[in-house]
C-alpha cells in the first residue's frame, strides 16, 4: 500500500514537471511493474528503437528506478535524439541529484531544437541552481522570447538580482 502511494506521489511530481494533467497522471499511475516489463520486452525485440528505450526510461522513472531510467534514457538519446528524451533524461538526472548531467541534457535539447520553449525553460531552471548566472539570464530571456511564462519571468527577476550582487572576477 505504501509503495502504491509513493508511486502515485512520484507520478504526480513527474507529471507536473512534464506538464501532464494531474488527473491523467493519477489514472495512469502504475500499480505494478507490468508496463515496465512490457517495455523491457519491447526493447529486447527492437534494441535499436530509441522511442522504445525512451518509453522504458519514463516507465522506470515512474517506478522510482532512477538508475534504470537514466540508463534507458541515455540509450534512447544515443539512438534517436529528441528534445523530449533529453528533457526526460534531465528530469531523471535532477531526481538523482546530478545537476551537471541535468544541465548537459538540457543543453543537448536546446542544441537539437533551438526553438523549443520547454527546453529553454528547463535549461533556465537548471542553470539557476548553478553559478552560471549570465547563462541563466540568457536562457530565461530566450524562453520568454519563445513564449510568455510568468514563472520564467519571476526566475529572471530573481537571477538578475543575484547578478547585481556577484563581484566581478579579479
Amino acid at each position: 500500500m505504501i509503495r502504491r502511494i509513493h508511486i502515485a506521489i512520484v507520478s504526480l511530481l513527474v507529471a507536473i514537471v512534464l506538464g501532464i494533467p494531474v488527473r491523467t497522471a493519477l489514472a495512469q499511475a502504475p500499480n505494478s511493474g507490468e508496463p515496465a516489463d512490457a517495455a523491457e520486452r519491447a526493447v529486447e525485440r527492437a534494441p535499436g528503437d530509441g522511442g522504445e528505450w525512451a518509453r522504458l526510461g519514463r516507465l522506470r522513472l515512474r517506478l522510482m528506478d532512477r538508475s534504470g531510467a537514466i540508463e534507458a534514457l541515455r540509450r534512447a538519446v544515443s539512438l534517436e535524439p529528441s528534445v523530449e528524451a533529453f528533457l526526460d533524461l534531465a528530469l531523471a538526472l535532477q531526481l538523482a541529484g546530478d545537476l551537471g548531467g541535468e544541465v548537459s541534457a538540457c543543453e543537448e535539447a536546446v542544441e537539437l531544437d533551438n526553438d523549443s520553449h520547454p527546453a529553454w525553460v528547463r535549461l533556465a531552471h537548471a542553470l539557476a541552481r548553478t553559478d552560471r548566472i549570465s547563462e541563466c539570464v540568457a536562457a530565461c530571456e530566450r524562453a520568454l522570447e519563445l513564449g510568455g511564462d510568468a514563472e520564467v519571468a519571476d526566475l529572471l527577476e530573481r537571477v538578475r538580482g543575484l547578478e547585481r550582487r556577484v563581484l566581478p572576477a579579479a
